[in-house]
């Protein structure tokens, strides 16, 4: 796996500050490596704090309106909630960094979940390592499926398609009419699949 240059210039610097060399570094760094691989994520799941202060601001920015809802799992509790409200309360809870106008807190130390898609179009539970708010930009995009689901985001949030037989993440600046999205038609939670008639 190779490591971004952000990541990399980051790594050096901690190390030339500390004065890790030799060996030290050399273990440090499987361990960094190590550590990236495990928070890889699939399309369209949420980022953690410490890789959005690594990146761009648009990229900060993959944000829905505070009026739009979602499905949380807090432990074995899953109930559905404006992002807005939720992630107020978290701000209000935990710990901030705020940094050039936008706010965020890590949520990588409770149970918290939300549905996402892996690759293979499967739904499963990922776990939210972070929230952030931020003012809303001029312009926001408010997309529409033909079966009547909506969402409004800014045009740098993260849709998912198709593509060559894989789930693919997309820039809402980058959707075009007829192009097709994911949408979760159920959400299989303490369900079975069918019932026996046999005995009744």
């Amino acid at each position: 796996m190779q490591l971004s240059k952000k990541i990399m210039e980051d790594f050096e610097h901690y190390c030339k500050k500390n004065n890790i060399t030799g060996k030290a570094k050399e273990e440090k760094f499987e361990k960094l490596k190590a550590a990236a691989e495990k928070y890889l994520y699939e399309p369209g799941e949420a980022i953690g704090i410490i890789a959005a202060q690594s990146i761009s601001e648009p990229a900060t920015q993959m944000s829905v309106d505070a009026a739009e809802r979602i499905v949380l799992k807090n432990r074995d509790t899953i109930a559905i909630h404006d992002i807005g409200t939720f992630v107020d309360s978290m701000l209000q809870r935990n710990s901030v960094v705020e940094d050039n106008g936008w706010e965020a807190a890590d949520l990588s130390a409770l149970d918290i979940k939300v549905p996402s898609i892996t690759r293979d179009e499967k739904v499963r539970w990922s776990k939210v390592l972070a929230c952030s708010r931020h003012a809303a930009p001029e312009k926001l995009l408010s997309v529409q499926t033909r079966s009547g689901r909506r969402i409004v985001a800014t045009a740098s949030h993260s849709f998912v398609t198709r593509k060559q037989n894989s789930v693919v993440a997309v820039a809402g600046s980058a959707l075009a009419p007829g192009q097709r999205t994911a949408v979760m038609k159920t959400l299989p939670e303490h369900c079975i699949s069918s019932i026996s008639l046999r005995s009744l």
